[in-house]
């Protein structure tokens, strides 16, 4: 072992400090729905406070080196376990440094599938050719991507902006090649609320699911990307309407870029909304589901303008959806044990509206949810003006 690779493993080491108090087990995803306390942020963490077993992974060969990437690789992401943690382990931060010890052929394969996925999925001349191989499972998924619901717009925003502040649009990959509307009712909802809009521009990644895979020199490269394009246009905000594409995006290695961007619902506050309750049937029921990456005063705001129109918003219990960054792609089993989990736990009826501000989320719920449950992000239930 090479002197670099022995100080990355002490990095590493020095800051899986877990001191086994199990409060981890209580919020993990993976954990509530195996049980398996060897699948645990706890065990991963004394996996990673092994130094002599480390070693050996990476003596050994090949076999003990895929074992411990195959456990690094069951983990949703979410970062529940780093906020709980006394601590302060991060564990999803430091399996992905594990992950991208161990490049080979299947990180070339995910590099470019994250990279390119969703601008060919959505590519019409090739949805016949992937419907031949994929399963009954995967189809779902293309079909999301390729066929959004279109729900009834029943909330109008109205205000103004305290300044004239010069904003310009991340809309995260789904966002631009998959659901365009997104972008297009985030960027008019903006001028409207009096903000000096700039044209997007050809933004990288914001990097999330490269680091979710391991892939931390792209997620580098996209940092630099969209660190560049943004001093181009003059540092302007950045706001986003995905959950994890903000926490992405507040990854970034520029402490500069970090401190401008805003997620869409903070513009939100002191504008005035008017719902409709007119489509509200008696037992219509709207669910908020909070994505993982979500801050935790994001439901409040929403809760409390719709108790002012006198409509109930009830929460999802704060389940992962199951998506989980590059969980879908590396452990699918997983993925739909996850999101099995989510949906045996709600309590839903036949009109069941459910919203999110995580575009992730939203795929995840609309290729796993049951035929009756209506799924869109809250961007598409604004009803857009003149």
């Amino acid at each position: 072992m090479n002197k670099a690779t022995v100080s990355y493993f002490l990095q590493i080491f020095s800051e899986a400090r877990c001191i086994q108090c199990g409060r981890c087990l209580e919020v993990c995803p993976v954990f509530l729905v195996t049980n398996a306390e060897e699948l645990s942020p706890r065990a991963k963490a004394v996996l990673l406070q092994n130094m002599d077993f480390l070693a050996r992974v990476q003596s050994s060969g090949s076999r003990l080196t895929n074992n411990v990437r195959a456990l690094a690789g069951l983990c949703v992401g979410c970062g529940r376990c780093a906020r709980v943690c006394p601590q302060q382990v991060n564990i999803p931060a430091l399996l992905s440094k594990i992950k991208s010890l161990s490049p080979g052929w299947k990180d070339w394969f995910w590099e470019r599938l994250i990279k390119y996925g969703f601008c060919v999925a959505t590519q019409d001349w090739l949805e016949p050719v992937l419907s031949m191989f994929l399963s009954a499972g995967r189809k779902k998924y293309l079909t999301a991507l390729r066929r959004p619901e279109t729900a009834r717009p029943w909330l109008k925003i109205k205000g103004r902006a305290p300044e004239a502040e010069r904003v310009v649009v991340f809309p995260g990959c789904l966002g631009r090649f998959a659901w365009p509307h997104l972008q297009e009712k985030a960027e008019k909802l903006l001028k409207n609320l009096g903000y000096e809009l700039l044209p997007t521009p050809d933004w990288a990644c914001c990097g999330f699911t490269f680091k979710s895979a391991g892939l931390l020199e792209e997620e580098k490269r996209c940092q630099q990307i969209n660190f560049s394009l943004w001093e181009r246009l003059g540092r302007p905000k950045i706001v986003t309407f995905c959950a994890t594409c903000e926490q992405g995006l507040l990854n970034s290695s520029f402490a500069e870029f970090q401190q401008h961007i805003v997620f869409f619902d903070n513009l939100l506050a002191t504008a005035a909304w008017e719902i409709d309750t007119d489509i509200f049937q008696s037992d219509f029921r709207i669910l908020w589901h909070k994505p993982c990456h979500a801050r935790e005063h994001e439901f409040k705001l929403w809760r409390e303008k719709f108790e002012m129109a006198e409509v109930k918003l009830d929460l999802n219990k704060d389940y992962c959806c199951g998506l989980g960054g590059s969980l879908q792609i590396e452990a699918r089993d997983l993925s739909r044990q996850v999101s099995d989990f989510f949906w045996l736990n709600l309590d839903i009826n036949s009109k069941t509206h459910i919203l999110s501000s995580c575009n992730g989320c939203v795929l995840q719920l609309r290729a796993t949810r049951p035929e009756h449950v209506q799924v869109s992000h809250w961007l598409e239930i604004v009803k857009q003006e003149a």
